[in-house]
């Protein structure tokens, strides 16, 4: 039941990392455990992932946008989401490494970091486009889920509305 509710609930790859997470718990604690093989049933294939990418033209459409959206007052939360969006594009980092961009991560020209998911070192040339945006600050902390719907919301506003068949969890879907 388990395995099936993650399946039915759960997107891509997940309900095999859980069930790795599930089964080491289990293992490291099997002397409290009854059963002779509780985490037979814990398997999990692999599933295909896609990556959909923005071309330079669609970029440039968001760019201009959050570039006339930094003149008007208010829209925070849309102008945060824009700005750490923008940066993710032109450096190549995750949201959770944008957020803990400081002063100290820019050296000669580089941004210098240590990303979060993989702990793996990152060096990689400021792009001109996003060199004063690095260091600005979120009015507040946002849900990275409405973050990224308000990007979603913002590309369609731009005309970003191209359908693309994605493997999206266990089956095939067209969607904008």
């Amino acid at each position: 039941k388990v395995k099936k509710l993650m399946w039915s609930r759960l997107s891509g790859n997940s309900p095999q990392t859980y069930f790795a997470i599930i089964k080491a718990f289990v293992k490291k604690y099997s002397d409290c455990i009854d059963e002779t093989k509780p985490t037979e049933n814990m398997k999990a294939k692999r599933m295909p992932s896609e990556n959909v990418f923005l071309t330079e033209d669609e970029i440039n459409r968001i760019e201009a946008y959050a570039d006339a959206l930094d003149k008007k007052q208010g829209h925070q939360a849309e102008k945060d989401a824009l700005n750490a969006f923008l940066v993710e594009c032109f450096c190549g980092a995750r949201g959770i490494d944008v957020s803990n961009f400081t002063e100290e991560s820019i050296v000669d020209g580089y941004l210098v970091y240590v990303s979060q998911k993989t702990k793996v070192l990152s060096k990689v040339p400021i792009h001109p486009k996003i060199a004063e945006r690095i260091l600005r600050k979120p009015s507040k902390a946002h849900n990275p889920s409405s973050m990224n719907r308000t990007v979603k919301r913002v590309a369609k506003k731009v005309g970003i509305t191209q359908p693309t068949t994605i493997f999206y969890r266990g089956k095939l879907r067209t969607l904008p």
